[in-house]
């Protein structure tokens, strides 16, 4: 796999995503990281941000009918920081 610096990234990911669709999956798990721990490889004092363009062609095939996308993000203390309150553990 192709760290996302290199240029056939999203290429890659999306050949992956196809490859399993084809096998039976219905739905792809993102990792809560992405935009709360997962750094930009252009920016090294910034996280990759979930609506990052290097991403809109994954997000294109990952969004097409009859599959899920999930995304987790709740119960993380990034976000508890945030609301000034303990969510989680």
């Amino acid at each position: 796999m192709a760290p996302i610096a290199a240029p056939d990234f999203a290429e890659g990911q999306v050949a992956m995503l196809t490859r399993a669709r084809t096998l039976g999956a219905r739905c792809l798990k993102i990792s809560k990281a992405l935009g709360l721990g997962v750094p930009d490889p252009s920016r090294p004092d910034a996280l990759l941000a979930v609506d990052d363009a290097r991403l809109d062609p994954i997000w294109e095939v990952a969004g097409r009918p009859g599959h899920a996308c999930l995304h987790p993000h709740g119960g993380s203390r990034a976000f508890s920081s945030l609301w000034g309150r303990r969510t989680s553990a």
